[in-house]
Formats: C-alpha cells, structure tokens, sequence
C-alpha cells in the first residue's frame, strides 16, 4: 500500500494499484515463459535421449562373448577395428538346417587401424580363402572362423593373424549398407580400366570417374568376376569395396552434424557394433578434415592360391604380411611403393603409396613446369597459320575431346573422334601434304615429346588436313 506519509489522491491510487497489478502480470508471463522453455528442453532431451537410446539398441551388439574379445586402448590412440561384411542369409541358413552364425559367410573381412591423433587410417582386406589353424583344430578358410565362434571368433581369429589387439568390432550387411549411398547423393568411384561383368552382376562401366548409387556401388563391390582375366578377382573386388567404403566416409564427414546423425540413422538397420552412439559421433568429429586421398592408406593379405582336395586357398605369404603389419602398427602404408600393390593400375583406389605427400609435392612442381611448358608450346602455335582442320582420334576415354576443345580455343577447327575401332599403338601427328607441315609440327610440339608429325606416305587414313592419333 502506499506509504503513509505520501498520501494519494483517489486517481492517484488507481494508477498505483493498476500499475502494481501489470507488474505482477508481467511476472507470471515471464515466469510462464520458463517453464515453457524449461519443459520444451527436458521434451526435446528426453526425446533426444529416447532417439539415441533407440539408435543403440539398433546398432549396439550385446554378445559377451564379443564384448570380452576387444581389448580396449588407451584413449586418442591407435586402435584396430574388425570391420566384417555380413551375408546374413536366413532361407539359406534354414534350408542348412542351422543357427544364422552356423552358416554365416563373411564375405568382407577388412582389419582397420585408426588413428584418432593423426587422423589417419588403413585399411587392409583379408582375403576371405585364406588357409589358416581354426579354433576347433582343425585347417580351414578363414571366413569359417565365425560359424565356428561367432563374432567373438573371428575378432580372435583375425588377431592372431595380424598379431595386434583389436578394440571394436563392425559388422555391416553388404546389400542393405549400400541404401546409404542414395542418402549421401551416390559415390564417386574412379576406374583405372573399364570392367564389364554381364553374366554375373551386369555391371559394366568404362575407364574414369563415374557418381554410382547404391545399386551400382552393390554390384561393383560384388564383381569380382570382371577381374578373372588379371588373376584372382577377390583381391580387386576387394580394392573396389574399400574405395567404395572410403567414398561414403567422405561423404558422411563432410557433412553437417544433422546429415551425420541422419545417415547413421540410415546405416542403422544394416549394422552392429560394440561402439555407442556417442562413441561414434565422437570418433566422427576429430575425423572431420579427414583426407582419404592422403590419409587414408589400403592394401591386401599377401598370398598365392593353392589346390587342397580339389578345394582353392589361399596360402599366406608370411614374410611379406609381416612386413605389411609392421609398417601398418607403425602407422605407414602397407606397401613401400605403388609396384607393391597388385590392384594398382586396374582397380579403384585410395593413395596407399609411401611418399604420397612427397609425390604430390613432386607432382606439383611437375605440373607446374607442364604449364610453363604449355603456356611457351601454347605460343608456339598462335606463331602458325591455322589453315587446316584437324581431327583428334582415340579410344582413350574423354581425352580426344579435352585436347579438341583446348585446339579449338587456340584458334585451329577441330573435331575428336572417340570411336572403339580408333586403337593406336603410337602417338602420332599425321599431316596430309606440305603446306600443313608447319602447323603439324606445331601440334606436335604442344601435345608432348612423345608425339610426332609424319607425312602421310599413303599407309594412313586422313579424314581431315592434319590427324592427331592417340595411342592407348
């Protein structure tokens, strides 16, 4: 009430309580307000809470035997990962008349070390025929080791081989993992050679680039009679797998922390591990400038096949394996250069060369002196008359066209010709009389110092003045 020594006025008074009344209005608005955000919070925690308890109990194995199998490390350092890929097939499984782990095939088995502090990786396929000692003593492929001991066996069975702790255990269903590609916008996939796989998984695709979805991506992670002409087509399936899983990891990364949870929403359903939620977010953000170009290593068992009653295996070459984990738990590639890698140059790949930041740095000076010579070639032919048309051919996939256009913005008129039947064992600047030899030589000179301009003695088909031939 107001103060006895300041008395109001009737108005007075009106205006004071009315004043007094929207003051105590105010503060239950703005206490009402809190509550409202507080209980807005605890339901979005609480559901937040409920999604991540459901995404665990999706993805989070409860085996024991598996769990008391991983030997957990000291934290941010080095730790190995079994990644397994699963071919959980239940009619087969019933038509066998066993338990789902009884007849289980691990069809992908990959050791991955991970190296949180470095922010580095490497991953090594193990070949699934692999000749080893199974845990029921007896001699056996070593994909078995699950249907003999679970998950748990195989952790066991891959760590004696390889002689290191494995800290956590992944195991992904090959055909329902792959629904993640069409999440994350499909794949990209660089072919050093074209493959063609029409009897068994169709898949056919030609020497480059190329975006993939997840059928796509499926099958090529599965075509490993595409590869029968160079040997042993597990060994560049295999290579295929690991540049696919290193495309979606590059993808997943990049990604803001929404996309992330969303996509491990998506894997959810087609995979099982020991690790949290938690966990895995957690490992994901110090791997955000992650480079699987440079920092991202792959490589193979070394082994060389071999006829046991008249079944194929897989005989370990244990000197080299050695060497490979050596190097890999001191956290190199696994091979000392490119020429050890026996899918290099015909299957997909990340960087698993040694030097690879010695190479690029090479790489880089070399281009650089390219251009130079480029720019000073590129002179050259402004200097020539440009009286002649000239055709690019090859089957060399899109290189007849980028050399076309860079010949067109130069000023000369230029067409390229990529069909099949243009295979030449030379490069070669063919020019069809004297008065284009200027101009040949020119082109010669630009292209590079394996090319050469000739004049047509009459052995060469010309469809144009001068014929740029592209050896394969």
């Amino acid at each position: 009430m107001p103060h006895e020594n300041h008395p109001l006025s009737r108005e007075q008074s009106l205006d004071y309580y009315a004043d007094v009344r929207a003051r105590r209005s105010r503060r239950k608005l703005v206490i009402g307000i809190l509550v409202g955000i507080v209980t807005v919070v605890a339901i979005a925690g609480i559901a937040a809470g409920l999604y991540i308890s459901h995404i665990n109990s999706k993805i989070s194995s409860n085996d024991q035997d598996l769990l008391s199998s991983l030997k957990k490390g000291a934290p941010n350092e080095p730790f190995y990962l079994l990644l397994i890929g699963a071919d959980r097939d239940e009619e087969r499984s019933e038509e066998a008349g066993g338990s789902e782990d009884e007849n289980f095939r691990a069809d992908t088995i990959m050791l991955c070390r991970i190296d949180p502090k470095e922010v580095k990786a490497t991953l090594i396929s193990i070949h699934r025929d692999l000749y080893v000692d199974l845990e029921d003593g007896t001699k056996g492929k070593i994909n078995a080791a699950f249907s003999l001991g679970g998950p748990s066996g195989m952790v066991r069975q891959v760590s004696k081989l390889a002689g290191v702790d494995i800290s956590h255990y992944v195991e992904i269903d090959f055909d329902a993992f792959m629904s993640i590609v069409d999440a994350v916008g499909g794949v990209e996939i660089t072919l050093p050679r074209a493959i063609s796989d029409p009897e068994y998984t169709g898949i056919d695709l030609s020497a480059g680039t190329h975006t993939l979805d997840s059928w796509d991506a499926l099958m090529l992670s599965r075509a490993r009679h595409a590869y029968d002409e160079y040997g042993d087509g597990d060994l560049y399936r295999a290579a295929n797998q690991r540049a696919i899983i290193a495309s979606i990891l590059r993808k997943v990364l990049a990604s803001s922390p929404q996309d992330m949870i969303s996509s491990i929403t998506t894997m959810s359903s087609s995979l099982t591990t020991d690790m949290t939620l938690d966990e895995i977010l957690a490992l994901a953000s110090q791997f955000r400038n992650f480079n699987t170009d440079e920092d991202m290593y792959t490589g193979m068992t070394p082994s060389e096949p071999l006829l046991i009653d008249e079944i194929y295996y897989e005989i370990l070459d244990e000197p080299a394996w050695n060497k490979i984990m050596s190097r890999v738990d001191e956290g190199l590639p696994p091979y000392e250069s490119e020429e050890d890698d026996p899918t290099a140059g015909v299957a997909s790949s990340t960087s698993s060369h040694p030097t690879a930041t010695q190479d690029k740095k090479q790489e880089g000076e070399d281009a650089k002196k390219d251009d130079e010579k480029a720019k000073k070639d590129a002179g050259d032919l402004e200097s020539v008359d440009k009286t002649g048309a000239v055709a690019v051919c090859g089957y060399v996939d899109g290189k007849a066209s980028k050399i076309a256009s860079d010949l067109s913005e130069a000023g000369f008129s230029s067409v390229a010709y990529e069909e099949d039947d243009f295979v030449f064992d030379k490069n070669l600047v063919v020019y069809g009389d004297s008065a284009h030899e200027a101009e040949a030589e020119a082109l010669a000179k630009y292209l590079g110092d394996d090319f050469q301009a000739v004049l047509n003695d009459g052995s060469f088909y010309l469809m144009s003045d001068i014929v740029v031939r592209l050896a394969m």
